[in-house]
């Protein structure tokens, strides 16, 4: 199994294996992807100015939309009278809300709010935040430290100066600072262990990626290359808030192939400086594959198969989008047309996170799946937690888009030997730790990246308590007898393979 396979698992339900489930009730068939036709457009707007038909999901996400309204200069007698899809009784009396001429701008953005983003904000672990805090360090904002000791902050994104949220906490001071990244659809992946440690022997520092509740989802193609210039960031940061002139990275997951994008982007100026502070220092790897060529056929056709749905899912994301650009640009043009483009772009919002909804719930179900076990008594709150964190993520349309976009962009990874060299050149001594239970990165899936940093490993799985190293004595692999969710599950352990 290959990168893209591995995570594409993600979007398989408990009973699903061999494809990707759209929620669907019993006995339905799977809609299928139909991409309408492109908007027309030329070189200059004139009478002859025609948009094509509003992309659909068929068969459930078809609603009869009209065509747009012609744009100033043309007949409004001719224009069609647009029909909205069939809404429950609160949501049509929220459309009439949001199109009424008297609506009020803060009224339209509660009623969107409540109607797509799932019920607010999530609670998580213990943080403060201060919104009267002290003024901002460049490009950095800082609260108050809370009882645990951490504190909440944000910096801009590496990619659009959007904010991404952060916390820290100080450590013993032993060690160079440690950056921690969690995984594709739980971010959440050390939490038991910032539970039970009493004290960190370093600083330590947690980043949420966008789409990652509090960071919010800012629309973005790149978010690959954007989320590894971000750690990239995280880690320039912490060594200038710690006084430091290293730092060490733990990541889990779908953070393991940020780094790789990263070690990639290398002629970014903020990422050879990051590289240069992990200089000489441990990257721990958690669950980790990779991804080069085609390697998601590895695992068989139905992976790449999987690997197919979802571009196909996101181009058609990319193509309601440039509707509803133009939409918007005709409604800038002539707003008198508000009356009828504007029920328009909001059926096509309505449309585009019932996608979403869709595409990602074999994610959450998978979730839901995997966190029904109880942990040991002292950190199965955390466990509570995180199912929390689970059910408002599926709620959020953000999350939900930077899911897909991010199993995308995996899939068009080629990482190469000259970028494992490139890591060898700056002296980084990488720690892998491989979950022999592991049901998303199993050992043929993990095996890829294994024999790419140069292990010389088995075909078959090992055994836990195998260790494996490379020729030049930098990667150490070791198997322990854990599941994918290893960090969560194994807090002390963890504390002992990062510290000790």
């Amino acid at each position: 199994m290959s990168t893209a396979a591995a995570l594409l698992c993600l979007v398989m339900t408990s009973q699903a294996s061999a494809a990707m489930t759209l929620a669907l009730s019993r006995g339905a068939a799977a809609p299928a992807v139909q991409v309408g036709p492109l908007v027309q457009t030329g070189p200059s707007l004139n009478t002859e100015f025609r948009l094509g038909a509003v992309p659909t999901l068929a068969p459930v996400l078809a609603p009869a939309l009209a065509a747009p309204a012609p744009l100033v200069g043309q007949s409004m007698a001719a224009a069609p009278i647009p029909v909205i899809p069939a809404l429950a009784p609160a949501a049509a009396l929220s459309v009439q809300a949001m199109t009424a001429p008297h609506a009020a701008p803060a009224a339209v953005q509660a009623e969107s709010a409540r109607l797509f983003d799932g019920g607010g904000q999530r609670a998580s672990l213990p943080v403060a935040a201060d919104d009267e805090g002290p003024a901002p360090a460049p490009r950095v904002r800082y609260g108050r430290i809370s009882e645990d000791g951490w504190s909440l902050a944000s910096f801009k994104s590496a990619a659009d100066d959007s904010p991404i949220s952060y916390k820290y906490r100080e450590g013993a001071k032993s060690q160079p600072p440690m950056v921690f990244i969690g995984g594709l659809a739980l971010a959440e992946s050390y939490d038991s262990l910032f539970e039970t440690q009493s004290q960190a022997e370093s600083d330590q520092y947690f980043a949420w990626l966008r789409g990652h509740q509090p960071t919010e989802f800012q629309p973005t193609k790149e978010v690959y290359d954007a989320d590894a210039r971000d750690m990239a960031r995280m880690i320039v940061l912490a060594s200038e808030r710690s006084g430091s002139r290293s730092v060490s990275l733990t990541l889990h997951s779908y953070g393991v192939l940020v780094f790789q994008r990263m070690v990639q982007l290398h002629q970014d100026l903020e990422v050879q400086q990051a590289m240069r502070l992990l200089q000489g220092e441990r990257v721990t790897l958690i669950n980790t594959t990779t991804h080069y060529g085609n390697s998601e056929t590895a695992a068989g056709e139905q992976y790449a198969q999987m690997a197919k749905m979802i571009r196909a899912i996101v181009q058609q994301l990319d193509l309601m989008d440039a509707y509803a650009r133009v939409l918007e640009s005709s409604l800038k043009m002539n707003p008198f047309l508000a009356p009828i483009l504007v029920p328009q772009i909001f059926a096509l919002q309505m449309q585009r996170d019932m996608l979403l909804g869709l595409a990602s719930r074999g994610a959450v179900d998978e979730l839901r799946k995997q966190l029904s076990t109880p942990w040991a008594q002292a950190i199965d709150h955390v466990r509570r937690n995180i199912l929390r964190i689970v059910e408002q993520n599926a709620a959020t349309p953000g999350w939900q888009e930077a899911f897909l976009r991010r199993a995308n962009a995996t899939s068009l990874l080629d990482f190469t030997k000259e970028d494992v060299q490139r890591i060898r050149d700056y002296g980084i001594r990488m720690e892998i730790i491989h979950a022999a239970q592991d049901q998303l990165i199993p050992w043929v899936s993990a095996k890829l990246a294994f024999e790419l940093f140069g292990f010389k490993v088995p075909d078959k799985a090992p055994k836990a308590g195998r260790e494996f190293r490379d020729q030049s004595g930098m990667f150490h692999l070791k198997v322990v007898d854990s599941d994918h969710y290893y960090p969560l599950r194994e807090p002390a352990q963890l504390d002992r393979d990062l510290y000790h």
